[in-house]
C-alpha cells in the first residue's frame, strides 16, 4: 500500500531535495518519468554524474519540460537533452502556466514518487524553501497510482503543446525568445537584487527581512553547457577590470574560517587582512586561482592577485570590490585584504566565501556569520580543521 515515508521541507529539515533525488537514481529502478516547469544547466550539473549512471544501467529517463516565464535556459535544456533518453518541451501560449514538479521512479519492485515544489534548477534542489512529498508505491496493489501519474505526463507528450528536443527545435525555440541565456538572466536578476537589498540597507533602519547564511550546493563540476554560456555573454566589466572566466573543475564550492583576533574589528595602523591558513590554500589551490610572483626592488618577494568578491553585509547591504590575495613566503603567510570582514566581524563569528555561479562577473561571494545565525551551526561543522595553537578553525566544503 502506498505511503509518504518523509516529507522534505527545506531548509527546515536536513535532507534536500537534490538528496533524494540522487538516492532515487541510485536505488535500482529502471524508469524516471518527470514533469518539471523549469530546467537551468545548474540544476542538471548535480544530477548529471547519476543520471548517466542509472542510464548506464539500462535506466530510461524522460523529461517534460516547460517554456513558460523565459526561466528554462538554454544550456539547461541542451544539457539534459544530452544526458537524458527523451526531452520534450511544453509550452501553452498565454494561460494556463506550466507549473507542475513531479518525479516518477518506477521498476520490478515498486515505484516512488516525489511531488512538491522544486524545478529542476540547483536553487530548487539545493537552497530555496521547498516542500517535498516522498511517496512509495507498492508493486502490484499501487499500480494505479503509477499509471496516473504516468499517464498525466503523457498526457503530455500526446498534446500538440510538446516536442520533442532535438537541436533544430531549440535553434528555433531560442529564436523566438523563449530559451533566455542562463547567465545573462542571472546576471540580470542579481542586479535587480542587488539594488533592491543595497537601497533598503540605505534607509539606516534594522533589516525588516534580515540577511543570513544560505545553505551552499555540493561542489560538482561545471557543465560544457554552462562554461559556453557564460563565455558567449560576458558581463561588461567595470573599468580595469578582466571578465571573470567560469572554472570548470574546483573541487569544492565554499571555504568556512573561524575568525580569529587579527581577522576581525577595526584596527588604527593595521591592515585589514584575513590570515587565511596556508594548510587550507595548499588543500585547494584551484579554490584560490593563481597567484602572480612579485619580486620588489629591495629584493622582497611574495605573491599576489585581486579576485572580485561580493560582500554580504550583515547591514544588508551588497558590496562589489576588487580585493588582494596575497601570500609571503618568508613569514608562511597567505591573507585576503577585506575592509568588510573586518568592518563586520568580531573574534569567534565565521567567514564563509563561496564560489559564485558563473556569468556573473565576480569570483567570491563573502559573508560573515554570527552565532545569532540559524545556520551558524551548520558552517562551523564545516571549519573543522584545527589551526596550530589558535581557537581558529577552517574547511571546505
Amino acid at each position: 500500500m502506498s505511503r509518504i515515508v518523509r516529507i522534505v521541507s527545506q531548509p527546515w529539515t536536513p535532507t534536500r531535495v537534490g538528496d533524494e533525488l540522487l538516492e532515487a537514481l541510485g536505488d535500482g529502478y529502471s524508469t524516471l518519468t518527470a514533469s518539471v516547469g523549469f530546467v537551468n544547466a545548474s540544476g542538471v550539473r548535480h544530477l548529471a554524474a547519476a543520471l548517466e549512471a542509472f542510464r548506464t544501467r539500462g535506466g530510461h529517463a524522460t523529461f517534460v519540460v516547460g517554456l513558460d516565464g523565459k526561466i528554462t535556459s538554454e544550456a539547461g535544456v541542451r544539457a539534459l537533452a544530452r544526458i537524458a533518453d527523451e526531452v520534450w518541451l511544453f509550452r501553452h501560449p498565454g494561460r494556463p502556466l506550466f507549473h507542475p514538479k513531479t518525479y516518477v521512479f518506477d521498476g520490478r519492485d515498486g515505484g516512488l514518487a516525489l511531488i512538491g515544489s522544486a524545478n529542476l534548477t540547483e536553487s530548487a534542489l539545493w537552497v530555496n524553501y521547498e516542500d517535498l512529498a516522498v511517496l512509495e508505491l507498492a508493486p502490484g496493489e499501487d499500480q494505479t497510482i503509477l499509471d496516473d501519474l504516468r499517464g498525466a505526463i503523457q498526457y503530455l507528450k500526446d498534446g500538440p503543446n510538446a516536442h520533442v528536443a532535438t537541436g533544430d527545435l531549440i535553434d528555433k525555440v531560442k529564436k523566438q525568445g523563449l530559451l533566455p541565456n542562463e547567465a545573462e538572466s542571472r546576471r540580470r536578476q542579481h542586479e535587480e537584487e542587488v539594488t533592491r537589498d543595497t537601497a533598503s540597507a540605505d534607509e539606516g533602519d534594522t533589516p525588516l527581512f534580515p540577511p543570513s547564511a544560505v545553505a551552499v550546493p555540493p561542489a560538482v563540476p561545471l557543465l560544457p553547457e554552462e562554461t559556453d554560456d557564460a563565455v558567449r555573454w560576458p558581463p561588461a566589466p567595470r573599468t580595469g577590470r578582466t571578465p571573470v572566466i567560469p572554472r570548470a573543475g574546483v573541487a569544492h564550492s565554499i571555504f568556512v574560517l573561524r575568525l580569529g583576533r587579527r581577522d576581525s574589528g577595526v584596527r588604527p595602523e593595521y591592515s585589514p587582512d584575513v590570515f587565511i591558513p596556508v594548510a587550507a590554500r595548499n588543500r585547494d589551490r584551484d579554490f584560490w586561482g593563481d597567484l602572480e610572483p612579485v619580486i620588489t626592488d629591495d629584493g622582497n618577494e611574495y605573491e599576489e592577485r585581486y579576485a572580485e568578491i561580493e560582500s554580504r553585509r550583515l547591514s544588508g547591504a551588497i558590496e562589489q570590490e576588487s580585493r588582494r590575495l596575497y601570500f609571503y613566503p618568508r613569514r608562511d603567510e597567505f591573507r585576503l585584504n577585506s575592509r568588510q570582514v573586518h568592518e563586520d566581524a568580531d573574534e569567534g563569528d565565521l567567514l564563509s566565501i563561496e564560489l559564485a555561479p558563473p556569468g556573473l562577473g565576480f569570483e567570491y561571494t563573502a559573508r560573515v556569520i554570527k552565532p545569532s545565525d540559524p545556520l551558524f551551526e551548520r558552517y562551523d561543522a564545516v571549519a573543522n580543521e584545527p589551526v596550530r595553537n589558535s581557537d581558529k578553525r577552517w574547511g571546505y566544503a
